[in-house]
Parts: structure tokens; C-alpha cells; sequence
């Protein structure tokens, strides 16, 4: 397949468009809102209530990120296209513009989510059975860190998949809900290939940069164990007046700590995502432009043909004299 939209030089060019101010806004704001979305709803709590809440924030999570990647992809396309690139208050009047497609899309996919978490609950609670229990959990531990390792892949996969169709898409939920199933029905081993490539190479890059916070991020928490047990406890609980202050600071300091390290891998990917869908679009486009039947002539009207003849019968009548 010879590629237009995507190919090797298209990564570097991709992480080259990242730096640009107006996408870094929108995507920091973006990681910015989903860590604050995140931490405010997942506060500690074990009872059914506080699951529902936790569940709650993952799916306003990742609505926010699904927000926040279309607008990022609209600013990305229309630079592909030569145009200036929206500001980000532009670029988020557009995603809201797709609102409807942008909730029809995955709310299968939160619905099954959703079933998928009831099911993995129900199957620990077998758990709590003397002696048999503890087996059953020894058993069933991997393929559960297995099977949530893939939903986690999926969701991140179709998060960028979403926004890229979505931007090129028509403004109606239904063609775009079609043209996405029809797509991943057809080409779905590109799709998946590019993805997973992008997705391992984004990795990589992570974990030399996080490597070293992660040992920091150790020490920091060893130290604060020791030193203020209480206080640390009481900002990650949300304990209190005071507490709950502290905790959406902590929020706030930690999502601007991430917007400054994810910013541009995240545009990177949203930015080959969009290329590889546009490049996986253009053969069906360029079939349907080559099937399209040909628009018949026009019949000229009796008063244009009559005026036609009698024009020709005088030139003819002025050739023989």
C-alpha cells in the first residue's frame, strides 16, 4: 500500500508539529482535567458506594480525555490541510460541536465495561470462601491481570481510534458509528499494527522518562512515611476542610507535572492516528470517485435547438453565395 498520509518520516514530522503552543495548551489541558476528573472521584473508600463513584470518575475520565483528543486532532488535521491551526477555545467548540458522536460511540463500550467490572467483582467475592477461597484467587489472579492489562489497551487504542474518526468524519453519529465498524471490519491488522507500534514506541519513550520520577516518586513517599505520616494521610484522603484543599492542590501539581512530561507523546500518537485513518480512507474514497456514474447531458430546450439550427442554416446559406 503506498502511503500518502502515513510513512517514516511521518513519526518525526509528528513529533515535530507537537511542540507547537496552541496543541501543548490543549493537550496539557486535557491530561490536567483528566488527573483532577480522577483524583476527586477516587478517593479511598471499599463499599459498593465508593466502587460506583470510582467507576463514575473513570468513565468522566476518560469522556474528558475523548474531549480533549478530538480537539487536539482537529487542530492536527486542519494543519494537515494547510490551514491555521484553531486556538483551543476553537478547537473545543468543534469537539463540542461532536458532542453527540463523541457519547454515542463508546457508551456500548462503558456498558460492557460495566458489565465486565460486575463480573470480576462477583468472581472475587467467591474468594472469601474458607480454605477453597484462597486457591480460587491464586488461580484466577493472572488471567485477571492479563484480561484488565487488554481492556486498559483497548480503551487507551480506542480513545485516539474515536477522535481521529470522529474529526474526519461527517457531523452525525450514525455515519461515523458506521464508517468505524465498517473500517475496523476491513483493516482492522493496520489498524491494530500501527496502533500497537505507536502505543510500544510511546512506552519505551515513557519509561526512560518516568524511570527516574518513579525513584523519586519512592523516596519522596519513604520520606513523607516517616516524617508525616498524618498530615500525608490526611492530603490523600481528603480528610477535612483543609484537607480536601490540599488534596485538589496536590491535583493540580501533580496533572501539571504529568501535561509537561505526556504532552507530546500523547500529541504524537493522536497526530499518527489521525494520519493512519485518513491513509486507510483514501482507497475507498478514490473507488467511489472512480465508480461515481458520469452526469448525463442536459437536453437543450426546442427554443434553444430551434435557434441553434436556424444560426447554422444562415452561415450555410452565407458559404454558398
Amino acid at each position: 500500500m503506498a502511503l500518502k498520509f502515513f510513512n517514516p518520516d511521518q513519526v518525526v514530522a509528528a513529533a515535530r508539529s507537537s511542540l507547537r503552543p496552541r496543541l501543548l495548551i490543549t493537550m496539557a489541558a486535557t491530561i490536567l482535567g483528566a488527573v483532577v476528573i480522577f483524583g476527586v472521584f477516587h478517593v479511598d473508600g471499599h463499599d459498593f458506594a465508593s466502587v460506583f463513584l470510582h467507576f463514575t470518575g473513570t468513565a468522566a475520565t476518560l469522556a474528558w480525555l475523548l474531549f480533549g483528543l478530538t480537539a487536539t486532532a482537529h487542530q492536527i488535521h486542519q494543519s494537515q490541510r494547510g490551514n491555521d491551526i484553531p486556538n483551543p477555545r476553537q478547537a473545543a467548540c468543534f469537539a463540542w460541536g461532536r458532542a453527540a458522536s463523541l457519547v454515542m460511540l463508546p457508551v456500548w463500550g462503558i456498558g460492557l465495561l460495566l458489565l465486565l467490572l460486575l463480573a470480576e467483582m462477583l468472581l472475587l467475592a467467591l474468594t472469601n470462601i474458607p480454605g477453597i477461597g484462597l486457591l480460587l484467587l491464586a488461580l484466577i489472579g493472572v488471567p485477571l491481570l492479563l484480561l484488565n492489562t487488554l481492556v486498559a489497551i483497548a480503551l487507551l487504542l480506542a480513545l485516539f481510534n474515536i477522535a481521529a474518526r470522529v474529526v474526519i468524519g461527517d457531523d452525525d453519529a450514525a455515519s461515523v458509528r458506521d464508517a468505524s465498524w465498517r473500517m475496523l471490519r476491513r483493516r482492522w491488522p493496520e489498524l491494530l499494527i500501527y496502533n500497537l507500534g505507536g502505543m510500544l514506541a510511546t512506552c519505551l519513550v515513557a519509561v526512560l522518562v518516568l524511570s527516574p520520577l518513579w525513584l523519586g516518586l519512592q523516596i519522596t513517599l519513604g520520606l513523607a512515611d516517616y516524617a508525616a505520616a498524618d498530615a500525608f494521610r490526611a492530603v490523600i484522603d481528603a480528610s477535612g476542610f483543609w484537607g480536601g484543599i490540599a488534596h485538589l492542590v496536590g491535583l493540580v501539581t501533580v496533572g501539571a507535572l504529568l501535561a509537561a512530561i505526556a504532552s507530546v507523546p500523547l500529541i504524537t500518537i493522536t497526530h499518527l492516528t489521525l494520519s493512519i485513518h485518513m491513509e486507510l480512507d483514501r482507497p475507498a474514497a478514490e473507488e467511489a470517485a472512480d465508480t461515481k456514474p458520469a452526469r448525463p447531458r442536459r437536453r437543450a430546450s426546442r427554443k434553444t435547438r430551434k435557434a441553434t439550427g436556424k444560426a447554422e442554416g444562415e452561415q450555410e446559406d452565407k458559404a454558398v453565395s
